[in-house]
């Protein structure tokens, strides 16, 4: 079963389009109650490939940050702030790891 955990608009239309494709198994959408930001980098073609950069850093980045679903604006806000702060970090956006791991 692949479950998916999409944060906000463009991630949630990317999440039913990854559904529809796959013919093999069953699709769980986790979908929050809250109002989702569509953020900068989130896109529907990121989706497909199961986690995406959202937010990178100059060069080798340092830390890896993955948030899903209503925790990636923290992760992407914890980001800018350690890239602000020297630390480069690269934030992703994990929305299915069972697509990713594929």
């Amino acid at each position: 079963m692949y479950v998916f955990r999409p944060c906000g608009g463009n991630e949630t239309a990317g999440v039913y389009i990854a559904a529809l494709k796959r013919r093999n198994g069953p699709s769980l959408f986790a979908l929050s109650r809250q109002g989702m930001p569509n953020l900068p980098g989130c896109t529907r073609e990121g989706v497909q490939k199961g986690g995406y950069i959202v937010e990178d850093c100059e060069g080798t980045p340092q830390v890896i940050i993955m948030g899903t679903g209503s925790e990636l604006p923290f992760a992407v806000e914890a980001g800018k702030k350690l890239n602000e702060e020297g630390t480069k970090a690269r934030v992703v956006s994990m929305v299915c790891w069972e697509l990713f791991d594929q």
